[in-house]
């Protein structure tokens, strides 16, 4: 199957507006400002939306075989992650809050995306993010372990999760009917 180069520009371009609309929240900027970034979550799904055609692609050339399929993505993603989590994990100890941050009131969005704070199970948490599996738990069994060291993360987590639903069943289905099952789901 030929590669959609022109989907990496829309999803590089996605990527960008959804890192600075979960920035805002933190950042004192005019009010303007805020409010043209505030779809990051309509960003983050039109991107799922894109990645996820752009992974049925590649699954597809590696002929839904796992191992190098999993290889390749594990080559591409983890060592970048491995050192954005490292310096995440340095830092999570320095003097931060949002009481530093008057800006911030109580109904805004940067509290449900920062634990502001070493998490109290920070040995789960290391471990579940580690093995991308932070996203998988919800607040009542581990809270905030999704966003405990490297919240922006999530997504990866998200990822592997759709990598193994898709191995699963696209060997089966075939690339049309995997992309219309998960259209449908």
């Amino acid at each position: 199957m030929k590669r959609l180069v022109c989907l990496d520009g829309l999803r590089g371009v996605l990527a960008c507006y959804v890192m600075l609309s979960h920035t805002m929240p933190f950042a004192p900027m005019p009010h303007w400002l805020h409010w043209l970034f505030q779809h990051g979550g309509a960003g983050v799904d039109v991107f799922f939306i894109l990645s996820g055609l752009v992974i049925m692609q590649s699954l597809a050339s590696f002929r839904y075989q796992a191992t190098p399929f999993l290889i390749a993505r594990i080559t591409r993603i983890y060592p970048v992650f491995l050192a954005a989590f490292a310096f995440s994990v340095a830092i999570q100890p320095l003097e931060t809050g949002f009481g530093h941050m008057a800006w911030i009131g109580p109904d805004s969005p940067a509290r449900y995306i920062w634990s502001e704070g070493w998490p109290s199970a920070w040995g789960v948490g290391i471990a579940a993010h580690l093995t991308m599996t932070h996203g998988l738990f919800p607040d009542g069994a581990l809270p905030d372990v999704w966003v405990g060291f490297l919240g922006a993360a999530w997504s990866l987590s998200t990822e592997w999760q759709f990598y193994i639903i898709a191995l699963l069943i696209g060997q089966r289905l075939g690339v049309l009917r995997l992309a219309w099952f998960f259209l449908a789901l």
